[in-house]
C-alpha cells in the first residue's frame, strides 16, 4: 500500500495525496471529508502555505527524506492530516516580480518595434508592385515580424505576419505559395471561437489580390491599361513670376 496522506486549505477543501516511494510522484485527489470520519483520532500538522511547498520539493527530489517520510507514515497506520494555515508574515518574492517586470518590458519593446517593422514593411509591399528589389525586402520584413511575433505568442499576430509574407510572395509570382498561406491563415481565423473579423477581412483582401495579380500575370497587363485617361485639349498655362520691384 502507498503512503497517504490529506492536506486541508483554507476553505477546509480536502485533497488526498497518494506518494510513490520509488519515483517520488505525488498523485493529487479531491476527498469528501465524511468519508474519513472524525479527523482528531489522525495526527494532524499544522503548516502553512511555505512549508507545505518545502515538503512538496523534498519528497519529489531527495530520496532520503522521501522514504523516511514514507516510513514514519506507514509505521502510524493512519492518515496524517496536513492542515494549511495562513502565514504569520507573508514574504515577497523578489525573483519572480523581477521576472514579471522583465517580461512585461520586454513585451512593451517587442511592440514598439512591431509597429516600427510594420510601417516600413508597408512602405517596401506598397513599392513591391512595381519593383522586384522591394518586394524582397518586404519579405524579409515580414520573416523578422514573424519571429518576432511568435516570441511574443500571440496566434493572430503570427497570422498577420504569414500575410504580410504571402503578399511579398505573389509580387515574386510565387502564387502558389502564397495561395496555401492565405488559405491557412483564413481557416484559423474561422476555427477561432470568438471570430477575429479583422483577420477574416484581411485574408479575404489578399486573396482579391492574388486573383488580380494572377489575371494580369495571364493577361500580360497591367493596371494602367484599363485606365484611358484623356489628353488634355489645351495646354496647361505656365505660370510667370511676378517680378518684386512690380
Amino acid at each position: 500500500m502507498k503512503p497517504i496522506f490529506l492536506v486541508i486549505d483554507y476553505k477546509f477543501a480536502l485533497t488526498r495525496c497518494e506518494i510513490s516511494t520509488r519515483s517520488g510522484r505525488l498523485k493529487w485527489k479531491p476527498e469528501k471529508r465524511f468519508n474519513y470520519g472524525e479527523f482528531p483520532s489522525m495526527p494532524v500538522i499544522y503548516v502553512n502555505a511555505y512549508q507545505l511547498w518545502f515538503i512538496y520539493n523534498e519528497v519529489r527530489c531527495c530520496e532520503a527524506f522521501r522514504r523516511r517520510f514514507c516510513a514514519y507514515i506507514k509505521s502510524l497506520k493512519k492518515f496524517i492530516v496536513i492542515k494549511i494555515e495562513p502565514a504569520k508574515r507573508e514574504s515577497l518574492d523578489y525573483y519572480w516580480g523581477h521576472m514579471t517586470s522583465q517580461t512585461i518590458w520586454e513585451c512593451i519593446e517587442l511592440d514598439y518595434i512591431m509597429s516600427w517593422m510594420s510601417t516600413l514593411g508597408g512602405a517596401f509591399s506598397a513599392l513591391g508592385d512595381y519593383k522586384l528589389e522591394s518586394a524582397e525586402i518586404a519579405g524579409k520584413i515580414s520573416i523578422h515580424q514573424l519571429k518576432l511575433a511568435m516570441r511574443i505568442g500571440d496566434p493572430s499576430t503570427i497570422a498577420r505576419c504569414k500575410l504580410y509574407l504571402s503578399i511579398s510572395l505573389m509580387q515574386k509570382n510565387h502564387f502558389k505559395a502564397a495561395r496555401a498561406l492565405i488559405i491557412d491563415q483564413y481557416r484559423f481565423a474561422l476555427s477561432q471561437k470568438e471570430s477575429n473579423r479583422t483577420l477574416v477581412n484581411m485574408c479575404l483582401g489578399i486573396w482579391s489580390k492574388l486573383r488580380y495579380m494572377r489575371h494580369m500575370r495571364k493577361t500580360g497587363k497591367t493596371l494602367m491599361d484599363f485606365v484611358k485617361v484623356p489628353p488634355p485639349s489645351e495646354p496647361l498655362p505656365i505660370p510667370q513670376r511676378k517680378s518684386i520691384a512690380g
